[in-house]
């Protein structure tokens, strides 16, 4: 099931996708920021995880925002094997490419989301941000930025929850 139909229905659920995905980041940013020789590897898996929960932030119906989720996960793929690759000039570039697969296919999701889903539209900015800080400095605590936006995400689905709970429980 899309995890944006599981945010209308299990918002539990998606709030726990959407912070293991968040505690996945930190995990790798700390490794990747204490010179870890898993730091990478991790960072990667993390930026994947990523690329897998970002469903949560997409509108449940609109074709372009579903393309651009699409070219985001791309790019998103993309980062994840460029941290993997040795620092050179065609690596660099070659994130910076990815940073902008992720931007550009943000961008339709945000908009989209604005008033059609229960999370306001700066999460989906706030994530794209994270993934381009991740992407371009993984080793310098870029994973840190995503991993916060992540948890930020988690607070905001469980909080929309509780209030919708509380207003259903007020009108029954």
């Amino acid at each position: 099931m899309r995890l944006s139909i599981l945010l209308v229905t299990r918002p539990a659920h998606v709030a726990r996708v959407v912070a293991l995905s968040g505690l996945g980041a930190l995990v790798a940013a700390v490794l990747a920021v204490g010179g870890h020789s898993l730091g990478e590897v991790a960072s990667a898996v993390a930026l994947l995880a990523t690329g897998m929960a970002l469903g949560a932030l997409a509108p449940l119906y609109g074709r372009v925002a579903s393309i651009g989720l699409w070219v985001a996960r791309a790019g998103v793929a993309l980062g994840a094997c460029t941290v993997l690759l040795p620092d050179a000039d065609a690596t660099v570039a070659l994130r910076v490419v990815a940073a902008l697969l992720v931007v550009v296919g943000l961008q339709p999701v945000a908009r989209r989301a604005g008033g059609l889903t229960d999370l306001p539209s700066w999460t989906v900015n706030a994530v794209g941000g994270g993934i381009v800080a991740a992407v371009i400095l993984p080793s310098l605590g870029g994973g840190l930025v995503l991993a916060s936006a992540w948890l930020a995400v988690a607070v905001v689905i469980r909080a929309t929850s509780a209030v919708r709970s509380a207003a259903a429980a007020v009108r029954a």
